[in-house]
């Protein structure tokens, strides 16, 4: 983490600990975590007692000036424009913070939810940060979500039909439709990985990537770097043979039926309507 960064952060933690509204808090992000660097952003969660929790969603942007320094931007992330979602306690909030410290711009990512009832949130030794009313339970236990045995075949039957979808959008010559469709078959196949890999957790994509077996790894590469409709009728070969050897592994290991007569029909579909041999 940034030193200035983690100087703006202890003045919070500080703060907070002080303030009888936050009951606990950890780090979610990279922070505590193997893959935290000196560019690693700060992505603390701050839990709010649940009476107190909207006053001090309204009050935090000028805690943060008193505290830190006047935000230059207060962006507000996921969906909290929408009519009434800073009105449910429910809703947590996530707000990426840019502001100026000792002649630096900087950006602090604040999220804060309210404080759980008759629950514990499980919580890595490393994320801990504190804990006033005992919310936070540490565990040792990597907490990942394991795929959905039942989302399996659907998740393959998903690819092939984009696959499918290649064929209008090569014969279009629509270039953009063809990214988007590249992109969905990227998405799927990286999600078919995780059941070969249970141990990734569900995370943000980049994140996944890395923990993927380097062989396969490379394979997703295929998926990128495809800017215009030659390049992406070649590449469409090698992809949909890599994706059928991984999902074909990943139904072995999950004892489940893979959708062989689906997928034939879509390759000679494609073959008829030359695009692959």
């Amino acid at each position: 983490m940034n030193k200035k960064l983690k100087e703006a952060f202890d003045k919070t933690v500080s703060c907070f600990m002080d303030d009888p509204r936050v009951v606990a808090a950890y780090h979610s992000g990279s922070i505590g975590t193997h893959r935290e660097d000196e560019f690693s952003d700060v992505d603390p969660v701050f839990l709010i007692k649940t009476e107190e929790f909207i006053t001090f969603d309204r009050e935090l942007p000028q805690l943060f000036e008193k505290i830190v320094a006047k935000p230059i931007l207060w962006w507000p992330e996921r969906w909290i424009w929408v009519p009434g979602y800073g009105e449910n306690v429910h809703n947590t909030r996530n707000y990426a913070i840019f502001f100026e410290f000792d002649d630096e711009l900087l950006q602090y990512d604040i999220n804060i939810g309210a404080a759980p009832i008759n629950t514990r949130i499980k919580v890595g030794k490393n994320q801990f940060i504190f804990d006033k009313v005992n919310v936070l339970e540490i565990t040792s236990e990597d907490i990942i979500s394991v795929p959905e045995e039942k989302k399996l075949v659907w998740i393959i039957l998903m690819y092939w039909i984009y696959v499918y979808i290649h064929v209008k959008y090569i014969k279009r010559q629509d270039i953009f439709k063809l990214l988007y469709a590249q992109q969905e078959l990227f998405s799927e196949h990286l999600e078919v990985l995780r059941y070969i890999q249970p141990e990734i957790a569900q995370q943000w994509w980049p994140l996944i990537v890395k923990q993927v077996d380097e062989s396969r790894r490379k394979n997703l590469l295929t998926y990128f770097g495809q800017t215009n409709v030659d390049s992406i009728v070649k590449a469409l070969q090698d992809e949909i043979i890599s994706f059928s050897n991984d999902a074909r592994q990943a139904c072995a290991k999950w004892q489940a039926v893979y959708p062989e007569a689906f997928e034939f029909s879509v390759i000679n579909h494609l073959k008829k309507n030359g695009i692959i041999c």
